[in-house]
């Protein structure tokens, strides 16, 4: 069977679902909006596979600001044309796509990253993994893992989604001074207090394998505005409270951590994996990078702590979170926490890792 390709159009995101259905796990269904049709700035190229005339299959490159180094890609067929090689074919026009945006300067390099859900194990074993103790889990789509693998991708971090359920962790008694002078306030969204906190925790986090090149406003925009869905913010300080009688200027202890929470509806997924838990507000929960990691999961188990009282919320962790990855692992042992669903990241070296390589030869 012959198949043409051409450039995205509009409507062909209509044209698809009518053959696609819905899509086979979270993650794909959130990938699906890397779809778009081409743009310099930023980067973005989308193609379409058609079987007589017909939208069967699609595949898009999609650049991020915060991440430059490496550029999305994202293929994905209709079940009945599937085992034909037209997802390689996909793959190979947009690689030659972003090899010609390298070479005209449009993007920094022609590395790619992708992703796809994998099957969802013990939280943990990814802390076992980062110890290098523990083996991968599998692809949920085996051929999404062997198109990754025909581009050289490589598994570069694995991040899951974890419902905790109320009353999981205790209150934090922050009159206990046994564990260190902490205490608690509200902030708002748009504190640049908060923001510089979000940025060094979001730049710490990534560092090793995908640097972001976050600015303050960047890190407001995706991650603190209202169009992010941010509504509020807890954070734990050092010290005490300042008193009702303190002096203007006077300052609060330096933030430990925070715990931003976002407006979001519910998740059947969620539903069918953790039972009553589909209403989880999601959260981000981060910490200072300089504090030690015993000092961060403090930090981490009291903020969860106060997040959870009265009902459960949701958490990302990816595997480069350590301390939260740890309160979670025990909580899951518990029973108190569940992953609902896992996602597997690869990428091609970036430009500076190959020119690191060089240098090392």
């Amino acid at each position: 069977m012959a198949f043409s390709v051409r450039p995205w159009r509009e409507g062909d995101d209509l044209a698809l679902l009518e053959l696609w259905n819905d899509a086979e796990n979270a993650q794909a269904a959130v990938d699906r909006a890397l779809l778009q049709g081409d743009s310099d700035s930023p980067f973005a190229r989308g193609v379409v596979a058609l079987d007589d005339g017909v939208p069967a299959a699609a595949g898009s490159l999609a650049a991020s600001r915060m991440h430059p180094e490496r550029v999305w890609i994202h293929v994905e067929t209709a079940p009945a044309v599937r085992g034909q090689g037209l997802a390689s074919q996909i793959a190979d026009r947009l690689r030659d796509e972003l090899a010609d945006a390298a070479d005209r300067g449009l993007v920094p390099s022609a590395s790619m990253k992708a992703r796809y859900a994998v099957e969802p194990g013990p939280i943990a074993r990814d802390v076992a993994v980062q110890a290098g103790d523990a083996e991968l889990s599998a692809a949920l789509n085996p051929a999404a893992a062997r198109l990754a693998a025909r581009l050289g991708l490589e598994p570069v971090q694995e991040s899951r989604s974890v419902v905790v359920r109320p009353g999981a962790v205790p209150v934090p008694d922050f009159q206990d001074h046994a564990a260190g002078s902490r205490h608690v306030t509200d902030l708002a969204t748009g504190s640049v207090e908060l923001t510089l906190a979000v940025k060094a925790f979001y730049e710490a986090a990534h560092a090793e394998w995908d640097p972001a090149e976050a600015t303050p406003g960047g890190i407001a925009q995706m991650l603190l505005s209202p169009q992010s869905g941010a509504h509020g913010a807890l954070v734990v300080r050092s010290g005490p409270p300042l008193p009702e009688d303190a002096p203007a200027g006077a300052k609060a202890g330096k933030i430990r951590a925070f715990a931003v929470s976002y407006a979001s509806a519910q998740n059947p997924e969620d539903a069918e994996n953790s039972g009553a838990d589909a209403d989880a507000a999601d959260v981000l929960i981060g910490w200072d990078p300089e504090l030690s990691e015993d000092e961060q999961v403090r930090a981490v188990a009291d903020l969860l702590g106060l997040m959870v009282a009265e009902r459960p919320i949701r958490v990302e962790a990816d595997r480069s979170m350590t301390p939260l990855l740890r309160v979670l692992a025990a909580l899951e042992a518990d029973g108190t926490a569940v992953t609902t669903h896992e996602t597997r990241i690869l990428a091609t070296p970036a430009a500076r890792d190959s020119a690191a390589k060089g240098g090392a030869e």
